[in-house]
């Protein structure tokens, strides 16, 4: 969690992520700035996420864990309205 509260602390979250998630590059901000870290994850909780991934499509439906890509096409071409 303090990984996930010093990244929200630098000015460049993407950047500080994508160091952390790819390359190992620890944050170096201190996990003390105004963060809604908190919050998103009681938020989460509401919503009954509680594994990484966990994703929702526009119909409301909520996957958990990861999917094939094929898998993830399906998903996303039936819950997209048609056009």
């Amino acid at each position: 969690m303090a990984q996930t509260k010093a990244v929200w602390c630098l000015p460049d979250r993407a950047k500080a992520w994508a160091d952390l998630m790819l390359r190992d590059i620890q944050p170096s901000a201190k996990p003390d700035c105004d963060m809604p870290v908190e919050k998103l994850l009681a938020l989460g909780r509401s919503l009954g996420a509680n594994s990484t991934p966990t994703w929702f499509v526009e119909t409301g439906e909520r996957y958990s864990g990861t999917l094939a890509l094929e898998d993830v096409r399906k998903v996303l071409d039936e819950a997209s309205p048609k056009r």
